[in-house]
């Protein structure tokens, strides 16, 4: 019988260097697709780096973060162009959302270091 492996899936950010060339950083990640408008990540988020691509057809989607704490929400364009970043703390004692237009988010543990400065893109390895 022939042993057969799955591949993990990875992202690797892309961050432009000072001589003008390109640097990839590969992380591990969970894909989820998204195919409404509100996402509950405390449902989707299970302390691993998560990738969500939005499916639906509206014009923003709404991420509800209430009860995670200390993550990055990356958020990249149809392109998979970067266009920003929010950074969640720790856990308050109220609901927390943020609405976005972008159609890919990665979120990972803010234990990773990432210079957000020099990130231009993500490719879906």
């Amino acid at each position: 019988m022939k042993k057969t492996t799955q591949k993990t899936p990875t992202v690797q950010l892309l961050f432009e260097t000072k001589t003008g060339t390109t640097k990839r950083v590969s992380y591990s990640i969970s894909e989820q697709q998204v195919n409404q408008p509100l996402v509950s990540i405390k449902d989707v988020y299970v302390g691993k780096n998560l990738l969500l691509h939005i499916t639906h057809n509206h014009l923003q989607t709404l991420l509800d973060l209430t009860d995670v704490s200390h993550v990055y929400v990356l958020g990249f364009d149809e392109h998979l162009a970067f266009v920003g970043v929010s950074i969640v703390g720790p856990k308050a004692n109220a609901p927390f959302q943020l609405l976005n237009q972008s159609r890919f988010f990665l979120i990972l543990s803010n234990e990773v270091k990432i210079d957000f400065g020099k990130l231009v893109g993500i490719v879906l390895v």
